[in-house]
């Protein structure tokens, strides 16, 4: 969605209004602000409890009227992935934007809200850390991450009627929806960026946003497997050679580079990694026994052979 340049000067005003004016915590109409997240170019995001969230704590993303198209096209691309029945994408917590008089009851340009559940995780840059501690970054890491995230972006392509390109595939837009989750149940947000694919195949545009969403995919496995999101041109060979392989085709340095994340040929690099990954199962202690005595076997022969 196209912001002529006078209308984004307005909406960066009216959005540095709303951020002097919200200092949490504070009540603003039936929602109370309990804590403020973050802030991008076109909206404020705040830890809240209101009617919108039942008895519990969510989030508002908040922005002014300029940006409110914006914030209505991700609400009702969101309710399309949610009639879907679309793992690993953030389902929203409210059919309609929550529209809220943030300078009060007179105020002549109201603020528009999502509500959305809030993904007390933390994103993937906070995972990477506590792994980093904990000395578990590693490839293993990465493709425990690597299926639930690639299957979100496929499903954006293939699962709902309107093909999506996500568009800003970073570790701030992959959550956990509570600390103990497993990286099975990673969530991916923000769809304010994303774009609508044609039906008669992609443009030049839309195959540039593909591919900067595989780099984005591939930068997000390299940042679990080596803590920096940025080293995969430097990364040394890991012990797992289908992981490798599938790094550098995100990058593009492969020769071989995928046409999105529902293409083939990624899946079935992805599904080769993991089998290296898997763990063997170790032999029975009766198995293990016939090996020894086997070998003990072999051995004594061997010496017998070699006796004048």
């Amino acid at each position: 969605m196209t912001v002529l340049a006078t209308d984004q000067r307005v909406a960066a005003a009216e959005l540095e209004h709303i951020d002097r004016l919200l200092r949490p915590p504070c009540q603003v109409g039936p929602y109370a602000l309990t804590g403020h997240l973050a802030r991008s170019a076109t909206a404020l995001l705040f830890t809240a409890r209101g009617p919108a969230f039942g008895g519990g704590e969510g989030v508002l993303k908040l922005t002014g009227t300029v940006f409110a198209p914006i914030l209505r096209r991700e609400l009702d691309l969101l309710l399309c992935c949610a009639a879907a029945d679309l793992d690993g994408v953030v389902r929203p917590a409210a059919r309609e934007l929550v529209w809220l008089q943030v300078g009060g009851p007179n105020t002549d340009r109201p603020a528009a809200a999502l509500a959305l559940p809030f993904l007390a995780g933390g994103d993937l840059g906070a995972l990477a850390t506590r792994a980093a501690r904990a000395g578990q970054l590693g490839p293993d890491l990465a493709l425990s991450a690597a299926r639930p995230i690639a299957s979100a972006l496929r499903g954006l392509l293939e699962a709902i009627d309107r093909p999506l390109a996500h568009g800003d595939v970073r570790p701030q837009n992959v959550l956990l929806p509570r600390p103990n989750a497993s990286l099975d149940e990673l969530v991916l947000i923000d769809l304010d960026a994303a774009r609508e694919l044609g039906p008669a195949g992609p443009t030049p545009e839309d195959a540039a946003i593909l591919a900067d969403d595989v780099a984005g995919f591939g930068r997000l496995l390299c940042l679990l497997a080596t803590g920096d999101a940025e080293a995969a041109a430097a990364m040394p060979p890991t012990s797992n050679r289908p992981f490798d392989t599938l790094l550098a085709r995100c990058g593009g340095r492969g020769g071989d580079q995928y046409a999105s994340l529902a293409d083939a040929r990624l899946w079935h690099d992805l599904a080769a990694a993991e089998a290296v990954a898997r763990p063997r199962p170790r032999p029975r202690p009766l198995v293990r026994l016939k090996r020894a005595l086997r070998t003990l076997d072999i051995r004594r022969h061997r010496r017998e052979r070699a006796r004048p």
